[in-house]
């Protein structure tokens, strides 16, 4: 269709987020699918292990988003890298963006996993995991629009088995092929771009998995909840809580006292060593750093449910210095048990910053040349 634009994010760029984005670059290249607006999502940089999956050596240190495109303007050129749009964050800290989008999820973890595929309930996500036994096993879950019935169709053996490493505690793998290059995220990657420029052919969801050269699809079948109506509110990071409830208790034509509202991720409060305790909106990837003093801090509570009391209390502090995600959304209940569902506009500019992490990677421009 003329003008049509593919909305899509990749949320985690390791070995198998590498390899989608850049089948998806040729699949750009080649004329295969329509003109594409594509955010790449991750928080972490690249490393020796990264670089044994695919990255080039000379993008070592960068931050994977930018770096990916980078990647991609060395090989495709840069009419196709600027359609990809780095977002050095995680998945967590920008829930406007991802809800949006057409995703590919990429990550090993499965609450990151069910978190991204909650937000993007309404639209046509892809699970892509890989692993290696006696032989490499590639498995995509695909969903087409208001399919994803979540924990129902979940095969968290598939995750676990995908997930399954040390790096939790050594930051080691507990398999020796990981980190391998080929044969994994390559085809990892083209069997979920193929399963994007096909996806008008499925209406049911469905698993594809590929164990050595033995390919066996299955469909999914669970409830199809079809997903919640979302009203967008017309605040940016500038307004407060109160200022949330308020507008929301006008937009329904209740009383601010008759509302609680529900957020994504959760409001903290975490004590360290410095005199004022953290007070706001979890900070993701989750270190228990102090983002002040960067020492260790412990948790002493979290909650996804504000009152009108509790609101008021933070009635000086904006959603900016709360940290709150980008395009957070929120659920308002009232007292007879209806609800109804909100989410602030995305803007780049209201991602929260990463806590102990290395500074962003160099701001390159791109050009054909820039790959050096």
């Amino acid at each position: 269709m003329s003008g049509e634009v593919n909305r899509i994010a990749v949320v985690g760029l390791g070995n198998v987020g590498y390899w989608t984005t850049t089948a998806l670059g040729l699949a750009m290249l080649g004329g295969l699918t329509a003109e594409c607006d594509i955010a790449l999502v991750d928080f972490d940089t690249v490393d020796e292990r990264a670089v044994r999956k695919g990255y080039p050596p000379w993008l070592r240190g960068w931050h994977k988003p930018k770096a990916m495109v980078a990647a991609i303007n060395a090989t495709y050129g840069v009419c196709v890298a600027n359609a990809m749009h780095p977002v050095h964050a995680a998945a967590q800290s920008v829930p406007g963006l991802l809800a949006d989008r057409d995703v590919f999820i990429c990550v090993d973890s499965l609450g990151d996993a069910q978190f991204v595929s909650s937000l993007a309930r309404s639209r046509w996500q892809c699970r892509v995991s890989t692993g290696v036994g006696e032989l490499a096993t590639h498995c995509l879950e695909v969903f087409p629009p208001d399919t994803a019935a979540l924990s129902d169709v979940y095969d968290d053996a598939a995750w676990a088995q995908a997930g399954r490493r040390q790096s939790c505690m050594t930051g080691e793998s507990a398999r020796p092929l990981d980190g391998a290059a080929h044969p994994l995220g390559i085809t990892a990657g083209a069997l979920a771009v193929q399963a994007y420029l096909s996806r008008a052919l499925d209406s049911v969801p469905y698993r594809l998995q590929v164990t050595g050269t033995r390919p066996l699809r299955s469909d999914l079948w669970g409830p199809a909840r079809k997903a919640a109506t979302c009203r967008v509110l017309d605040l940016d990071h500038g307004a407060t809580i109160d200022r949330v409830l308020r507008d929301i208790a006008r937009d329904l034509a209740v009383d601010v006292d008759d509302l609680m509202l529900t957020w994504e991720t959760p409001l903290v409060r975490r004590h360290c060593a410095c005199p004022c305790p953290y007070l706001g909106f979890e900070r993701y990837p989750v270190s228990g750093r102090c983002p002040t003093c960067n020492g260790r801090s412990i948790l002493v509570a979290a909650s996804r449910e504000t009152l009108a009391a509790e609101a008021r209390e933070l009635e000086h502090r904006t959603l900016r210095s709360l940290h709150a995600p980008a395009g957070i959304g929120l659920s308002a209940i009232r007292r007879d048990g209806r609800s109804q569902r909100y989410r602030l506009a995305y803007r780049q500019e209201d991602v929260p910053p990463l806590v102990g992490l290395p500074p962003s990677a160099p701001n390159t421009q791109l050009t054909e040349d820039s790959h050096a």
